[in-house]
């Protein structure tokens, strides 16, 4: 099982993106609510004995044993036609060489086992000047340990990185192709914590997504990314409970990806084709 020890819902590598019960298949959402109950409460344990684990291991007095896990473990599958990632990595604070960003989705990967609760990634202009901040976090549960991939929204470009963190650090930057080889289309499930760019999922067809959250005091958006464009559509911002939140998300002229915005806490999605 590749991910942090304490975080058992980071899933195998591709091409199993993601745990899948061949039972899923009968899930309807007109069927009734009695299958949507049993579904919800499966998600809400899932997350729950997540947090316990965590919160004993933490309570011990002992630090959490960690593994570094690529953040696109279940999200962008490196194929044949998957540009090569530009890949920094350190272990205190640093400024990167330059790296180019072109039209369309580039997404930022990184993870941190910092021993400060701190981990920042701002991105630089060829002038010095900040261009965006993607990664400010203080990582899972506030221990400093993070890993999460977002997308990366500056215009094309050369562009460095100031990295700040105190303990070992990796950083991605990768742009994937519009043909990209979609998810299959089944049911599938995805967890972790801190930000994560899943998918492709294929065009032109409406999805289901249960979200759950095992703790939400923030807001937290769930949004389209345009796989060709990497334009993104807000389709649902959560705060404040853990109550779990229906989505369905449109058909899309193009494959997409779900972005699962920055949060603290544990995190699940059921993602299923509506028909």
């Amino acid at each position: 099982m590749d991910g942090f020890v304490h975080e058992p819902l980071v899933l195998p590598e591709p091409p199993n993106p993601g745990f899948y019960d061949p039972a899923w298949d009968e899930w309807d959402v007109k069927k009734g609510p009695s299958r949507r109950a049993v579904i919800i409460v499966v998600v809400l344990a899932i997350l729950a004995v997540g947090g316990f684990i965590f919160f004993k291991s933490t309570s011990a007095g002992k630090t959490p044993s960690t593994g570094f896990t690529t953040p696109t473990t279940f999200s962008i599958a490196q194929t044949a036609s998957t540009p090569t990632p530009t890949t920094f990595s350190g272990k205190v604070s640093a400024t990167t060489p330059s790296f180019t960003v072109g039209n369309g989705l580039t997404v930022l990967a990184a993870s941190c086992n910092c021993t400060a609760a701190k981990f920042e990634i701002q991105v630089l202009d060829a002038t010095g000047n900040v261009a965006a901040t993607p990664i400010e976090t203080t990582g899972l549960f506030g221990s400093g340990t993070f890993a999460g991939s977002v997308p990366l929204s500056v215009p094309q470009g050369t562009y460095t990185l100031q990295v700040s963190a105190i303990g070992p650090w990796k950083v991605t930057v990768t742009s994937p192709p519009p043909n990209q080889p979609t998810l299959p289309l089944a049911g599938r499930f995805f967890g972790g914590s801190g930000p994560s760019i899943i998918g492709p999922f294929a065009a032109n067809r409406d999805y289901l997504v249960l979200w759950a959250f095992s703790f939400n005091p923030t807001p937290v958006k769930l949004q389209v990314i345009n796989s060709v464009t990497g334009a993104a559509t807000t389709i649902k911002e959560t705060s404040g409970t853990a109550k779990p939140s229906w989505v369905r998300v449109p058909a899309q002229q193009a494959p997409f990806y779900l972005y699962q915005g920055d949060t603290q806490y544990l995190w699940g999605l059921l993602v299923k084709p509506a028909n």
